[in-house]
């Protein structure tokens, strides 16, 4: 099935996942993480003042400068990530964050945000070339904001218990992956959100998803 869905699921213009695609591996890998034991990263990226892009250069130049944007966040990431295009000039990304060395000291939040800096750092160290004037070629530099949150070590124990629960219905429990989906992803996007807020092109790890249990 995700063979198939590949097949169809791909965005035209980034050759990324389309957002649809992403979330239901998305949920397959969470599963999978926490009966497995291992982590997860999740990467919200955003590049930045892309309307003066557009508006600078016109939208062919935008669409060429988030193809080049997409495809250097695609080659930080090794074959058992996956990435997709979540909407305008935005990109999820989900990375598994394992140790080859069981044995070694291994921090996941680390893992991660050292990730997200080296797709930060690949982005913003591009040069495309937009067009030429008389004293040479006009370039664009982009960069991109990242806000990250790590599973399972940014979901509160007690909420890990509601979110996995054992013995309830496979459909209730398909619900509760949705949600858990979901609120990781929120997590991610309010660590974006602060990254920009502290000046852009910078990467910004999320403390803990803003969910009381309680309300559950």
């Amino acid at each position: 099935k995700l063979a198939d869905a590949l097949i169809f699921g791909i965005d035209g213009l980034t050759k990324l996942w389309r957002k649809e695609v992403f979330e239901g591996e998305f949920l397959r890998v969470l599963e999978l993480a926490y009966s497995q034991d291992f982590g997860l990263g999740i990467y919200m990226i955003d590049a930045d003042k892309f309307k003066n892009v557009n508006d600078t250069y016109g939208h062919a130049v935008g669409d060429m400068v988030l193809q080049r944007i997409a495809s250097s966040c695609k080659g930080t990431l090794r074959p058992t990530d996956f990435i997709g295009r979540y909407g305008g000039e935005e990109i999820i990304a989900c990375a598994l964050l394992t140790s080859r060395d069981p044995t070694a000291e291994f921090n996941r939040i680390d893992v991660m945000y050292r990730l997200g800096e080296r797709i930060r750092k690949g982005v913003s160290d591009l040069e495309i070339e937009v067009g030429s004037l008389e004293n040479g070629p006009v370039k664009v530099t982009p960069t991109v904001s990242i806000g990250c949150v790590c599973f399972p070590d940014h979901v509160p124990s007690d909420l890990l218990d509601y979110f996995f629960e054992s013995g309830v219905a496979n459909d209730v429990r398909h619900l509760r992956l949705q949600e858990l989906a979901g609120d990781l992803q929120k997590a991610a996007d309010s660590a974006l959100y602060v990254a920009k807020q502290k000046g852009r092109n910078r990467t910004v790890s999320h403390k803990d998803i803003p969910l009381a249990a309680s309300s559950r």
